[in-house]
């Protein structure tokens, strides 16, 4: 097994019991050492990396704008979630991500905490360089963890009962038992995404939020200046989903490829400077020259930027034809502006900061979708208004196949289905959430977070009904 493997499994089976200080007294009891000692201000952004169950995160929360609790294992994360509900924190998104590559800008948050997670790290001096990559110049970066021995003898001994406790344990840091040799960190197409069943390994998982609750108060959220990031060809994961559906992942979202005896669909189309990282995707799916790629048609979901970037570009280079949905034609077309986001207090200081790419040229479309439209491909579908995200952001349901594709009205950063951030019409995306989690679908696909490819109508209906997402 590998060592991820082995992380993701003892901590599964440990999640319920994580935060009990009866099994893990120093993890529970001593977290105010640090706390005490970290500076903080009520406009901070942090981060906690290797969260578990959030709670440096929840601790963090009352006295910070809003913070970010990164973790590997669902398990962790769902207890985390439903803590942070339980105790009335507005303020937390939980995401699913790799340490080693943070899928977040360089100088982006205000204070990086981790507490007792290095020692679980083969490469911890890669993750406490990423954590610092991701502190801004001035900020905060606190760090808790085992310390062995300094005799040799001792710190073995140490180890070794460590690990008898739990196999994902490394070693602890210290003199005479250092972390791994310092290096560059890997580039997080050398990672893999993490998620789904990868075909060709070569991206990290994209920068999106999924909430802790939503009981901070609203506002609709102005820019007074568009922060526009310099277009360049982002390295593309190939996740497989079925035989004929797969995911193709940037750093920054999830486009879907089907393909056909004619050729490829592509529902959406990334940011602006990818459509040849996408060609180049599809050639290989199709075992030709990327000039030789047929793509029949680009099926957009909605009009923000990081989903009709590429486009015009794929349009030109190929000659497909681009649909998208009536609601949000005139901002894809450009003859609109697009819609600012009702921001929650705690997303205001996430928009600023991630909320934006290279603004994305004016198509053309071929066709306006509106809901219920069959839209007349090889495998029967239909287009599903889920208006809220945008004006007029649509999904894809695929009744005979049982395939949802949602684009932005649904995200699973956690591994799980919750809603979306940065909504136009919070109280919409809501019901448009239910009325998707209504629909017949086994496989589920969004745009950020990995697709769900099994049981996914069950799920989608617990976070809707029983166990509700952030925001519902």
């Amino acid at each position: 097994m590998s060592h991820a493997g082995r992380i993701e499994r003892s901590f599964t089976g440990q999640a319920a019991a994580f935060e009990d200080s009866r099994h893990n007294r120093v993890f529970a009891a001593d977290a105010g050492w640090l706390f005490d000692r970290l500076p903080r201000d009520p406009d901070d952004l942090v981060l906690d990396v290797a969260a578990g169950t959030g709670h440096a995160a929840r601790t963090l929360a009352p006295s910070v704008r809003a913070v970010v609790a990164l973790d590997a294992t669902a398990a962790m994360l769902e207890q985390g979630h439903n803590a942070a509900q339980q105790e009335s924190h507005g303020n937390i998104i939980f995401v699913r991500g790799d340490a080693r590559a943070l899928p977040f800008p360089d100088r982006s948050f205000d204070i990086v905490v981790s507490r007792f997670a290095l020692h679980h790290l083969e490469d911890p001096a890669i993750v406490l360089q990423e954590m610092r990559r991701c502190v801004r110049p001035g900020g905060r970066l606190a760090v808790a963890d085992l310390l062995a021995d300094r005799q040799p003898g001792t710190a073995r001994a140490q180890n070794e009962l460590e690990r008898l406790r739990d196999p994902s344990h490394t070693r602890s840091g210290g003199p005479s038992t250092p972390g791994s040799p310092r290096r560059k960190p890997p580039h997080p197409s050398r990672l893999g995404s993490g998620h789904g069943s990868p075909r060709n390994s070569m991206a990290g998982p994209p920068p999106a939020f999924s909430p802790a609750s939503t009981t901070a108060g609203s506002g609709s959220y102005k820019r007074s200046g568009r922060m526009s990031r310099t277009p360049s060809t982002s390295a593309v994961t190939i996740e497989r989903i079925t035989d004929w559906l797969y995911c193709l992942r940037t750093p920054v979202v999830a486009v879907y490829a089907i393909q056909q005896t004619s050729g490829f669909i592509l529902i959406d189309s990334g940011v602006v400077g990818d459509e040849h990282a996408y060609l180049t995707a599809l050639a290989e799916l199709a075992s030709c020259a990327p000039p030789d790629v047929r793509l029949t048609e680009i099926l957009l979901t909605h009009g923000h930027d990081d989903h009709t970037g590429s486009a015009a570009a794929l349009a030109r280079l190929t000659g497909a034809r681009v649909r998208g949905p009536a609601l949000d034609a005139d901002v894809i077309e450009g003859t609109a502006a697009r819609a600012d986001p009702q921001l929650l207090d705690w997303e205001i200081p996430l928009f600023e900061r991630f909320g934006h790419v290279a603004p994305a040229p004016p198509v053309k479309l071929d066709g306006r979708v509106k809901d219920g439209d069959l839209l007349g491909w090889e495998r029967p579908a239909r287009a599903v208004a889920a208006p809220g995200h945008t004006p007029g952001n649509i999904a894809v349901f695929m009744p005979e196949a049982r395939v949802l594709i949602a684009g932005d009205a649904i995200a699973t950063m956690t591994g799980e289905p919750a809603l979306g951030v940065f909504n136009v019409d919070p109280e919409q995306a809501k019901n448009s959430f239910r009325r998707l989690a209504g629909l017949d679908a086994s496989i589920l696909c969004v745009g950020h977070g990995p697709a769900i490819t099994a049981d996914a109508q069950a799920r989608l209906a617990r976070a809707a009904n029983l166990s509700p997402p952030p925001g519902l």
